[in-house]
């Protein structure tokens, strides 16, 4: 495999079985769609005896699949000899990626007739925001815009079961832990970043050191924030403060974990879907 005429590295091979399954299912995006669900299900359990629709929850997945391994295919496109060898599994597994868009696509569109007006009105806002994304990065959005869009559509999305479940009268706290979600979103695109130093670096795109402290103080001003006005929630809001240390300290990590360290953490939020 070439590119730009410069011989590129093989994908790389692992031997150990727990990580080979990890890297299998960050290539085609399952672990962000771990991520989201979790996510959206803690922001569901907000409010107790509150459940998301099944439609609704397949749209999603299906909808961050597509968008995702969509991101994934340009990335392939990108590779250069100095991408990291998440990007060179993008660009060995083409087909797959192709073909898992196109069930996603395929998943989504079957879900569609069962999905309640609000998920129809919320999720084709969110559907045009990504257009708008994509089309940003077709013109050349890069570096700390590309990052906080992409927060801001992601903690967008996972919101809409939510949005679909919850009383009027809910809709506070749903809106305050829904924007710190997209600044635990910012800061998990921040280190993602900062560990592919090399392939940004030329650009000066990566984030300094007061955004990315800025970015840390606005997320423990949130958490604050929601403590105070919402204690009932405590235990989530304390939930919350230990996934966003997960984030911020995931430069600390190998850089092959770091993607699936940074994903599986937010699924964990998930499990408060079990206490209702």
């Amino acid at each position: 495999m070439e590119s730009s005429g410069t011989q590129v590295r093989p994908l790389e091979r692992t031997t150990h079985p727990f990580l080979g399954a990890l890297f299998a299912l960050e290539t085609v995006s399952l672990d962000v769609v771990a991520g989201v669900v979790g996510s959206a299900l803690f922001l569901v359990g907000l409010v107790p005896g509150v459940r998301a629709g099944l439609p609704v929850i397949a749209s999603l997945a299906a909808g961050v699949l597509v968008v995702y391994n969509l991101d994934h295919l340009f990335d392939a496109v990108a590779t250069d000899p100095r991408s990291t060898p998440r990007r060179f599994r993008y660009s060995g597994h083409r087909r797959l990626l192709l073909g898992y868009t196109i069930a996603a696509t395929f998943v989504g569109a079957v879900s569609l007739p069962f999905l309640p007006s609000v998920a129809w009105k919320a999720g084709s806002a969110v559907a045009l925001y990504q257009v708008c994304y994509f089309i940003g990065l077709k013109v050349g959005l890069r570096g700390p815009a590309k990052r906080l869009m992409a927060a801001v559509g992601w903690a967008a999305g996972l919101s809409i079961p939510a949005w679909c479940a919850f009383p009027a009268t809910a809709r506070g706290e749903l809106a305050l832990a829904a924007a710190l979600l997209a600044v635990l979103g910012l800061i998990n695109l921040q280190s993602y970043a900062l560990v592919e130093a090399e392939a940004e670096d030329d650009r000066g795109l990566l984030p300094g050191s007061v955004l990315r402290g800025a970015t840390v103080v606005a997320a423990v001003i949130g958490l604050g924030g929601a403590t105070i006005f919402y204690p009932e929630h405590a235990c989530r809001w304390l939930a919350l403060a230990a996934v966003g240390c997960v984030q911020v300290f995931l430069t600390a990590l190998p850089g092959e974990l770091v993607h699936p360290a940074g994903e599986w953490s937010l699924a964990l939020l998930g499990l408060f879907a079990l206490v209702g």
